[in-house]
């Protein structure tokens, strides 16, 4: 099972609210849109449970999604607003700052994006950590490497023969595994999710969406970005909708249907 890693930092500042407002500017093919975003994403919040919860933006291709995403992961500045953590405003210079507050980006593009698909699924898992695992001289142990593989192997279930194979040898549930295997191997706070089961077999995705469960109820505020409607129907908390760069309604899974949310993202 998953486990909370979080050392020294409490309980209670770990299971705080996670808030972001963004606003952002984004440039399509058609014109220059700008994307009035609030997304307050309420996850890894104090309770007796501790649990988190999974917000699903669904979404078209071509809505700013990946422009939001990019900025609350520090890859893109906004003009406007402000991003928060735990009440905190946060100011993201870059990627490298919003690994050290926390946040984690699986991409949909894994393949070139989130692996570095010629070299072994260990190098892969443990790329995110190296510095934590490094003792004199910057030198990691094997010991402490093949130990940081082996958990995250058995506790997402990656199914691999011999660890020290390329990546690119598994099938694609087993990919986006590793991918989320390397962020979580620094014990996020925030999980940003785009796409998660792109490019996963039918019979994969139920094990993504378990994992992704899991996170929640160890506290992980995840944000879930699809354009796949039941994925974000049957496996969120809460849903968001983006049209044209906008945040422009929200609903509770159990009061809404696919055919409702459908209106909602192609109106």
């Amino acid at each position: 099972a998953l486990k909370n890693q979080g050392g020294d930092m409490s309980l209670k500042n770990r299971f705080l609210l996670f808030m972001v407002v963004a606003q952002v500017w984004t440039t399509s093919s058609h014109a220059q849109t700008a994307l009035d975003s609030f997304a307050e994403i309420v996850g890894s919040y104090f309770s007796k449970r501790n649990r988190g919860e999974i917000v699903g933006l669904s979404v078209l291709l071509g809505s700013g999604r990946t422009e939001l995403a990019l900025s609350l992961f520090g890859r893109t500045e906004p003009q406007q607003g402000e991003i928060r953590v735990s009440g905190k405003p946060l100011r993201l210079r870059n990627n490298q700052d919003a690994i050290d507050a926390g946040i984690a980006y699986v991409s949909e593009d894994r393949l070139t994006l989130g692996l570095v698909l010629d070299q072994p699924i260990s190098s892969n898992i443990v790329v995110t950590v190296l510095e934590k695992l490094a003792e004199r001289l910057n030198l990691v142990p094997a010991a402490a490497r093949k130990a940081t593989v082996d958990q995250w192997v058995k506790d997402l279930s990656i199914k691999v023969s011999d660890p020290e194979n390329a990546v690119r040898t598994l099938s694609g549930g087993n990919q986006q595994r590793v991918v989320l295997a390397k962020w979580l191997a620094r014990n996020p706070v925030a999980l940003i999710l785009d796409s998660p089961t792109v490019g996963v077999d039918i019979s994969a995705k139920d094990g993504i969406y378990e994992i992704i469960k899991r996170l929640a109820d160890s506290g992980v505020a995840i944000l879930m970005i699809s354009d796949d409607i039941p994925e974000v129907l049957y496996h969120s908390h809460r849903i968001m909708v983006m049209r044209s760069g906008r945040l422009s309604s929200s609903y509770r899974p159990h009061e809404t249907s696919e055919q409702e949310l459908m209106a909602a993202v192609n109106a």
